[in-house]
């Protein structure tokens, strides 16, 4: 049976809009624990846009600390939230790969070098020291080391790092064979289907949201629906009142992301970052 198209719609127990990390993710979560939940995947095949692609999948929580991320209450409890999601990346990953033959299993690639960039401005060394602030604060551990001393980078003279720390409680994981395997498991489920299309609009009424209108004027009735397409959500949430009014805009920050063969003859095996200079 199809897998997708706008001609397979029917009633479901759950519409997922996105069919990124977090829609995919959910959606094998709801089938280990409920067999039987009817599930409906829409997003657009191969989305180049979205954040599960360009992030490269850092299982990082510390190394994205800012002098801001503990300032706050609210900021705290964020914070407390990621340090207990990357603790279960193991389990969850261990729950993916009893669907996958051996030669699919996906790895966590453990262990982060963050380096301190001469490059940048006042702003990476605050938050350099703010990220050993945090680690210190956790008790995680991290060692600082010499950044002459790790063989994984060759830098201009002028952008030699001047001081770097090794996490190895952080680390990364392949975001592409993540995604992969993922829809693979659950293209085999007869509870999922996927609708390669993209969200036009959520019909609710009464506070009650029962039905989704896709771009292709193909109509999907489902009990409950949820967000999960990243920044694209916000454009779904303007045109509900109730719900727009009553929660912060679902922003996005810009980017690039480069797509790169590794050296065989010397693989970097480790993630190897910068401190965030956002302030996200």
């Amino acid at each position: 049976r199809s897998k997708f198209s706008g001609k397979c719609m029917k009633n479901y127990d759950l519409t997922i809009i996105g069919n990124g990390i977090m829609g995919l993710s959910t959606a094998l979560a709801l089938c280990n624990k409920f067999p039987k939940f009817r599930i409906a995947i829409v997003g657009p095949w191969g989305n180049k846009n979205g954040a599960s692609i360009s992030s490269g999948a850092m299982l990082h929580c510390f190394s994205e600390v800012t002098t801001q991320t503990l300032a706050t209450a609210p900021g705290q409890a964020k914070f407390t939230l990621c340090h207990q999601a990357l603790k279960k990346w193991p389990i969850w990953l261990e729950s993916i790969n009893n669907y996958l033959p051996d030669a699919k299993k996906l790895r966590i690639y453990p262990g982060t070098y963050l380096l301190l960039n001469n490059r940048s401005s006042e702003l990476d060394t605050d938050n350099f020291f703010a990220i050993i602030e945090a680690l210190n604060l956790y008790n995680e551990p991290f060692e600082e080391v010499l950044p002459k001393e790790i063989g994984e980078i060759d830098p201009v003279h002028d952008a030699r790092p001047l001081r770097a720390i090794w996490v190895p409680g952080e680390g990364c994981i392949s975001s592409h064979g993540l995604l992969s395997s993922m829809t693979t498991i659950l293209r085999k489920m007869d509870n999922v289907d996927f609708v390669n299309d993209h969200a036009e609009n959520i019909d609710c009424k009464n506070g009650t949201c029962k039905s989704l209108i896709l771009k292709t004027g193909e109509v999907i009735h489902s009990e409950k629906i949820l967000l999960a397409a990243g920044a694209f959500s916000q454009a779904l949430i303007d045109k509900m009142a109730d719900l727009r009014d009553s929660m912060p805009m679902v922003l996005s920050g810009v980017g690039y992301s480069i797509l790169v063969e590794q050296n065989k003859n010397k693989p970097i095996t480790h993630a190897i970052r910068t401190p965030n200079r956002a302030g996200a």
